[in-house]
């Protein structure tokens, strides 16, 4: 069965899309590599502290993946983007608050 059938879209427009993402957010992935690996030394540390720190980290991790890249990248190729991002959004204000 060919898989291209069952996208929205054209595969070459889903690759344009990500690469126009990549662009965008260009100086973001190193930031986010160390913001990672800061986040994975802490998992050996002691203290409540910490477990917020984790939280808050994933959190805007979250949420970031809701509002760039879902509403402002994803959303011009697919229509329910910002129902996405919404729940993207709603699911870190819950790891941020929990």
């Amino acid at each position: 069965m060919d898989v291209s059938r069952l996208m929205m879209f054209d595969p070459n427009t889903y690759i344009r899309m990500h690469y126009s993402y990549n662009l965008f957010i260009w100086p973001v992935p190193w930031v986010s590599l160390l913001l990672i690996g800061f986040t994975f030394a802490l998992i050996f540390k002691f203290g409540r502290i910490k477990n917020r720190i984790i939280s808050s980290v994933l959190s805007g991790f979250w949420i970031w993946t809701g509002i760039v890249f879902h509403l402002l990248q994803y959303s011009v190729i697919n229509i329910a983007a910002p129902l996405f991002a919404a729940l993207f959004v709603f699911q870190g204000g819950l790891f941020f608050w929990l």
